[in-house]
């Protein structure tokens, strides 16, 4: 099995809990009926057997959080050292901040069917966690959130209350002067946790937010911090040596917050599971280093986003216009094309002024080297539409604690003003290293990509050569080895972290490489589907899609 399947990326992460945690539910659940059903198996599911396969798949859980948590922050705190991990010495203390510490505030699983549904008797709650790793929390703080609101949300299909913003305002009535001082003898370690939910027919983002006891706030979306989670973060990072935020959500949201009350560290570990919480504490001790990545651009706001332009711009249902820029691929793009040059805010200047955690990005307590040792094919070669790229790094623990690390493979295109859409760069493949000691050195990790992931689609005919399909442009074509989709891999030698090729002339690749079949346009133009196009050309009027080409004019 080679390396690159082994990493696992935070958002991806709620996704394969939920599928495990979900068949093994539905065993237990309406094992009867399974067992009635096929009548001629000795199989019980309350034998030792299915037993065996829980405990394995709740491991498999805690796994996975273990790799999936991304560390998006670790600054110093009051003494000059850094805030993760926490230090213990003198003990495992720490208050615990935020409505969505609880219990019920917790999120573990998302909302509709698609969702796990986790058995009471399985699920281990970030508060559960941290108590059975031998951490002390402060119950006073806990019971205060329970008293403001202990419900139980509903979790069904579209139907959650949850989605509603809970959190006690920062006054004298939820946190009296006693309640704080006590708070900051117990402990100089906090934790503030944030959660948002989405769901099944509860995926679109509300633009302003809804708050319990506090109405509506039209000036905040969703994906924002509320006032009530503002004025909690202002009290914490002013009286707590050691802060971290834990991001506890399904959606993307905006962090630039982080920066503004400085806050000392943040982890964004996504939805976890029945058991995945018990990662947590591992990492804020120490005895786990994050090695999870983001798969979303956290921008500092998600109106730079076309999509949620177009969303909200849209009247008549969902609106795809921003085409292939979704994501990393506008964001890159953008940057390129110079679409950021006049950005100039409190965070920075271009790129950095918009874009706050590139696709891909994720921190370690540790830091690595690594080092090209082999490529299938050649630096400068010409590549053929059925050509096959293998890369061979060596990554080396120059930190002084173990660690994973991640390499991304990424290409790049040749664009041509008014031809084929392509993105800036496009992601090929990934590979995260074993566990390297402190020193150490893993050689052999390979990652691999085929011309035909370089391949951009031509629905249209945009470079005129009277094909439409895959097509390998005629030019040079990039493989840059990265940190995440915007930053360079730092490796040894000038120009190390990336090789180049070339196509001598347009390539088409006529028939799919996995099915052998032709490829043809089933959904565009004359040939779609029951001559209606998906790209509403007969069905809308004067239908803009979001180019390369133009994207002042377009966005």
């Amino acid at each position: 099995m080679k390396l690159a399947g082994r990493i696992v990326f935070s958002a991806v992460s709620a996704l394969l809990l939920g599928t495990v945690v979900g068949a093994v539910v539905a065993t237990d659940k309406f094992g009867g009926v399974i067992d009635d059903y096929f009548d001629d198996s000795d199989f019980s599911f309350n034998g030792e057997e299915f037993k065996q396969a829980s405990a394995q798949s709740d491991a498999l859980c805690q796994s996975i959080a273990e790799n999936g948590v991304a560390l998006l922050r670790n600054e110093k705190n009051k003494d000059g050292k850094k805030t993760l991990p926490f230090d213990v010495s003198a003990g495992k203390k720490v208050n615990v901040f935020g409505w969505s510490s609880i219990d019920n505030g917790f999120l573990l699983s998302g909302i509709g069917s698609g969702s796990s549904t986790i058995r009471n008797e399985s699920k281990v709650t970030l508060l559960d966690a941290l108590h059975d790793a031998g951490w002390e929390t402060n119950t006073e703080l806990t019971a205060m959130y329970e008293a403001f609101d202990n419900t139980k949300y509903n979790f069904s299909t579209g139907n959650s209350g949850r989605t509603r913003l809970v959190e006690p305002a920062f006054d004298a009535a939820h946190y009296p002067d006693d309640l704080c001082e006590r708070a900051e003898k117990f402990s100089q370690n906090a934790i503030v946790v944030i959660s948002r939910v989405a769901g099944e027919n509860v995926g679109e983002v509300s633009t302003k937010q809804s708050r319990k006891e506090y109405g509506s706030d039209p000036d905040r979306s969703y994906l924002h911090i509320s006032r009530q989670e503002e004025d909690l973060l202002d009290y914490v990072t002013r009286f707590y040596k050691n802060v971290c935020v834990i991001i506890n959500s399904s959606n993307t949201m905006e962090l630039g917050f982080l920066e503004e009350y400085q806050v000392g560290a943040c982890l964004n570990v996504g939805l976890m599971g029945q058991s995945g919480t018990r990662a947590i504490p591992k990492i804020l001790e120490g005895l786990v280093n994050p090695s999870g990545r983001v798969t979303d651009t956290f921008a500092y706001d998600s109106q730079s986003a076309p999509s949620f332009v177009n969303y909200t711009n849209f009247t008549g249902g969902a609106g795809y216009f921003e085409g292939i820029y979704e994501g990393y691929r506008w964001y890159e793009t953008a940057d390129a094309e110079g679409v950021f040059n006049n950005i100039d805010n409190e965070y920075g200047r271009g790129y950095k002024g918009v874009v706050q955690y590139p696709f891909g990005y994720g921190l370690s307590y540790s830091s690595f080297e690594w080092r090209l040792t082999n490529v299938s094919l050649p630096d400068g070669s010409d590549l053929k539409g059925d050509s096959e790229v293998t890369l061979t790094f060596a990554c080396t623990n120059t930190g002084d604690v173990a660690g994973k690390d991640v390499m991304q493979i990424y290409g790049h295109a040749p664009y041509t003003k008014g031809g084929i859409e392509k993105s800036e760069v496009v992601l090929l493949d990934f590979a995260k290293s074993a566990e390297i000691p402190a020193g150490q050195t893993q050689s052999d990790i390979k990652v691999s990509f085929s011309a035909y992931q370089l391949a951009s689609y031509d629905c249209y005919d945009k470079n005129g050569n009277g094909k439409t399909g895959y097509e390998l442009d005629a030019g040079d074509y990039e493989i840059s080895f990265r940190e995440n989709a915007h930053e360079m891999k730092k490796m040894e030698g000038d120009g190390a972290n990336k090789i180049s090729y070339r196509v001598a002339s347009t390539i088409n690749i006529d028939k799919d490489p996995t099915t052998g079949k032709e490829v043809t346009n089933q959904f565009t133009g004359d040939t779609a589907y029951a001559d209606n196009p998906l790209d509403g050309s007969k069905a809308l009027k004067n239908v803009t899609y979001l180019s390369r080409n133009d994207f002042a004019s377009t966005m």
